[in-house]
């Protein structure tokens, strides 16, 4: 991804990808680094958003990953969700804002696999893992495997399906798509 960028460097998609390595990388500091110089109106600004936000949670800071969320959450239009999740933070503190997020991102990206706009599953089942709900993350992670879903590929990597791995249904599902030794 650096000498993509290298090769091509002004490109925000590029520029975002590298963040995204570093960041599936647990490599922090060096994805936000990078994540910041991508303008907002890049096509993967929403997501670079909650990346953005699982980082400084990861970091302890709730602050900032509030502020991420809500960045993300105005981008994708979806204002009275935002005005929810920071009048929980406000009330109630960080965990009670990240569910109330969680769930809204839940309710809006099951709407977008009904309606057939995007294949969203395995981000289903990371917000269900998240939110505590392993039986209906690994439903969407079948779906997922069902429908040859691209981002399987970072099932290893992807720090939202932590609380999974220990359970033999994702080692199975690992081996399924060839990604355990």
């Amino acid at each position: 991804m650096k000498l993509a960028l290298e090769l091509d460097p002004l490109s925000s998609n590029k520029q975002n990808s590298l963040g995204a390595t570093f960041y599936r990388a647990a490599r922090y500091d060096e994805a936000l680094e990078h994540f910041r110089e991508v303008p907002d109106a890049d096509v993967n600004s929403a997501y670079r958003h909650y990346r953005m936000a699982a980082i400084y949670e990861r970091k302890g800071m709730q602050q900032e990953a509030v502020a991420e969320m809500l960045t993300a959450l105005r981008i994708k239009h979806q204002n009275e969700l935002a005005a929810t999740v920071q009048g929980r933070f406000t009330s109630s503190g960080y965990s009670s804002a990240k569910k109330t997020f969680l769930w809204g991102d839940l309710r809006e990206n099951q709407r977008q696999v009904k309606d057939r706009l995007l294949p969203l599953a395995v981000t289903i089942a990371g917000d269900y893992a998240l939110l505590g709900e392993p039986k209906e993350a690994f439903e969407w992670l079948e779906k997922a495997y069902r429908e040859r879903e691209h981002d399987l590929m970072y099932l290893k990597v992807d720090d939202r399906l932590e609380a999974l791995r220990p359970d033999p249904r994702f080692q199975d599902l690992l081996h399924r798509i060839g990604l355990s030794p």
